[in-house]
């Protein structure tokens, strides 16, 4: 599922404007609910998501220096992944919110678990974005990490954004 990038957008501006407000005060569709999470990083990764996925392109290793024994938060000292497309479904995802990106948000508190399957997904259909310098809006937008504990006790960290160039980053490279 695609949508472009400016309703993409428009959604998460609705919802960040609605999720500032206290509970109490907010419409009934924008009070919390579980779940919530996924969705919003189906809807991030989606927007971001370009390409046809056809090409096969090398998994990188997650080897012991990932290792990570605790619970997973945005507090967590994960290492970036190495590359993109990961090796294995993660177990677990929190979506942390990054400051930067001219507009602040509050990221789902749950860590969401289950069929994390279309995450893997989305990120395996990023292209890896061209060489700099390109083209890009450099709109506003949330800013996030996606922190996923994957099997064998390994954890991983993806950066990412709506705003500015909507990409998608990890070890120093963009898609």
């Amino acid at each position: 599922m695609e949508l472009p990038r400016r309703r993409l957008a428009q959604e998460l501006h609705d919802h960040v404007s609605m999720t500032s407000l206290p509970v109490g005060r907010r419409p009934h569709h924008a009070r919390p609910m579980r779940g919530r999470g996924l969705a919003v990083a189906v809807l991030l990764l989606g927007a971001l998501t370009g390409c046809s996925g056809d090409e096969d392109r090398p998994v990188g290793t997650i080897d012991a220096t990932y290792a990570f024994d605790g619970r997973l938060s945005c507090d967590s000292q994960v290492k970036e992944a190495p590359t993109l497309p990961l090796p294995d479904v993660p177990a677990a995802l929190v979506i942390c919110a990054r400051e930067g990106g001219g507009m602040e948000w509050t990221a789902p508190q749950d860590t969401l678990t289950g069929d994390l399957s279309g995450i893997t997904a989305a990120l395996e259909l990023l292209e890896p974005a061209s060489e700099s310098p390109y083209d890009c809006t450099f709109q506003g937008g949330p800013e996030f990490d996606l922190l996923m504990r994957l099997p064998n006790d390994r954890a991983v960290r993806v950066r990412g954004g709506t705003g500015g160039c909507g990409v998608v980053s990890t070890s120093g490279r963009e898609w």
